[in-house]
């Protein structure tokens, strides 16, 4: 296959081609001594390809050993494995530390962009200045379109560490897009990526440093979204969360039939991840769930970082690998559309492609804990809120309406995410008139419309839980739910019960919501990790993801988000690498057919 790379990337090429498969085999690579001579010289003059990095490794190890930190085994193969791949995925189960061991992979002097989720935003500027002591903390920048400070820290006395617009030793806020420069870090959310600033500052290819390195943090936020289109580049009628941008977006392609979009914040990350290898970068992929709803999404991921034809070589490849049988189907006389709800991969073929550039471990195979319990706690609601779950008239044929797709049906993959995104403010008929507004058609209005009624009809049970199993024996407790209501209901029974107990000194509730700001999530975490609240309430889209919060063993899900892997991971915030006892997870299931 054709590949067109940097000429900085050629020597590792050659270096990745020549080594022998699994079956002894290797490809025998012939390059002319002169030719050899020149691409050593040019990759011992790139910053981060001419270091050891075992020695490097191997000097952190010490560093941290000796301050009772010691890095571990699995953290130090996945270090070494994204500093020798330059573009990679590094894939690791929820909870085994992908983030420490992207900063200890880093360059001392390399320029570095992280785009992650807000939330996590304040504890990757914490995790760099903890695991890389030799980057300076003052060339780290923080994204924040506002302007405002940021709380980074908390000093003895209680009281916060602020860093804002001045430069500081500890870093500095900035209004704007930054392209970092040697040594230099910009810290910045998916979120942010549509501001309009921005849209113009990361086209400014002149300004990008060479050899930057790029970082995407819970890279699943920005997989995108196949579609389908004519020839002419019109899209069809399927819109993703933030509108199609087919017709205007230069990096999509027509692959097999299928013209490759995404949200428009997926489009501008691919920009981005396009100038940095364009000037000899790297892009590391970080996320645990690399594969959630649909066959296509890996190749979408892979492509975030330019390694889909490195790890695939091609489209039909990929088809053929990952579904063998797989078939197209037309739409309307649109070009044909490949349907990825059910694939049988090829994994004699596929598992070796993927090493090329992937590497995942899983949590029973590294750590010490014991796997997840599971417990379900039926419960009875009022009959008013039953007969208005039945007055809904939801039928089988409802049901099967939606099944496939993720759960959406008729509706797109990126449309049901926006919908789970606003039902998490919405009460039950705003979800239904938006849902049905956006092409989620009657069916997936109905269902949407039940599961917020559902919701808000567990609180009475919800709080007698909380109070008898969790706040009577001082045990903290995560409360997750994809509907703000609950939990909103929740923190503020609960300060009502610490009244009336007498407890002035009483523990309070924190709560991570959509609307809640950076620096808010962070003092809930960071107060919820010191042992100071009894319980911390989170949406599941707000805070299930990249969130540590060992300090409970409990997690109770109201309700669960429409997407599995969403699920997933915001179990996982209490089942990760720090984490002692055993991890329970607790559904409250009303006594409705709906709801099971």
């Amino acid at each position: 296959h054709p590949y067109t790379l940097p000429i900085g990337r050629i020597a590792d090429f050659i270096k990745d081609m020549s080594k022998p498969d699994e079956e002894g085999g290797s490809l025998a690579v012939v390059v002319p001594p002169e030719i050899e001579e020149q691409l050593d010289e040019i990759a011992t003059s790139m910053p981060g390809q001419s270091r050891d990095i075992t020695q490097q490794l191997g000097n952190m190890q010490s560093f941290f050993t000796a301050r009772k930190e010691p890095l571990q085994p699995w953290q130090l193969d996945g270090a070494r494995f994204l500093a020798e791949k330059c573009n990679a995925l590094l894939a690791d189960e929820q909870g085994l530390g992908k983030t420490i061991e992207a900063a200890v992979a880093l360059d001392v002097t390399s320029p570095v962009i992280i785009v992650c989720p807000t939330v996590v935003m304040i504890n990757w500027y914490r995790e760099l200045v903890k695991w890389r002591p030799d980057r300076d903390p003052s060339k780290i920048f923080i994204h924040n379109p506002t302007g405002k400070k940021i709380a980074i820290d908390h000093a003895e006395d209680g009281s916060s560490i602020y860093i804002d617009q001045e430069k500081s030793p500890l870093g500095q806020v900035t209004k704007k897009w930054h392209w970092p420069k040697e040594g230099e870090t910009f810290i910045t959310a998916y979120s942010r990526l549509m501001k309009d600033p921005v849209k113009s500052e990361i086209k400014k290819r002149g300004l990008v440093t060479p050899h930057t390195i790029l970082i995407a943090d819970e890279a699943q936020k920005v997989k995108g979204k196949f579609k389908t289109a004519r020839a002419s580049g019109e899209a069809d009628d399927e819109q993703d969360e933030e509108g199609s941008e087919l017709a205007d977006d230069p990096t999509a392609s027509m692959v097999g039939g299928v013209k490759v979009a995404g949200t428009k914040s997926s489009y501008r990350f691919q920009v981005i991840s396009d100038m940095v290898r364009y000037k000899g970068g790297c892009v590391w992929i970080l996320t645990g769930t690399p594969l959630s709803n649909e066959g296509d999404e890996l190749w979408r991921i892979f492509s975030r970082g330019g390694m889909e034809h490195d790890v695939f070589g091609d489209w039909g490849n990929f088809v053929r690998w990952m579904s063998p049988e797989q078939g197209k189907r037309g739409r309307g006389g649109k070009a044909a559309k490949y349907d990825w709800k059910e694939t049988h991969p090829n994994t004699h073929a596929l598992v070796p492609a993927l090493r090329k550039k992937m590497l995942r471990r899983e949590k029973i195979d590294q750590l010490d804990i014991p796997p997840k319990q599971y417990v379900t706690i039926d419960v009875e609601i009022s009959p008013d809120d039953l007969q208005r779950v039945d007055e809904i008239g939801i039928t089988e044929e409802d049901f099967q309406a939606i099944q496939g797709r993720g759960g959406g049906g008729g509706i797109s993959d990126a449309m049901l995410e926006k919908i789970a995104e606003r039902q998490q403010e919405f009460d039950e008929d705003d979800i239904a008139l938006f849902a049905e507004s956006q092409g989620g058609g009657v069916a997936f209005a109905k269902i949407a419309k039940a599961r917020a009624i559902l919701a808000r009809a567990k609180i009475p049970a919800l709080n007698r839980f909380i109070s008898e199993q969790f706040e009577a024996k001082n045990e903290p407790v995560v409360v997750f739910s994809s509907h703000n209501a609950p939990l909103e209901a929740l923190v503020m029974d609960a300060q009502i019960r610490a009244r009336q107990r007498g407890e002035k000194q009483a523990k309070k509730w924190g709560i991570i919501l959509g609307s809640t700001s950076m620096a808010q999530r962070q003092r809930a975490v960071d107060a919820f990790q010191a042992g100071q609240l009894d319980g911390l309430a989170v949406s599941i889209r707000a805070g299930g993801a990249g969130l540590t919060l060992t300090k409970s063993a409990n997690s109770v899900f109201v309700d669960r988000d429409w997407n599995p892997a969403n699920n997933q991971q915001a179990e996982d915030r209490i089942h990760r690498m720090g984490q002692k006892r055993q991890a329970v997870i607790t559904f409250i299931r009303a006594n409705h057919h709906i709801d099971y």
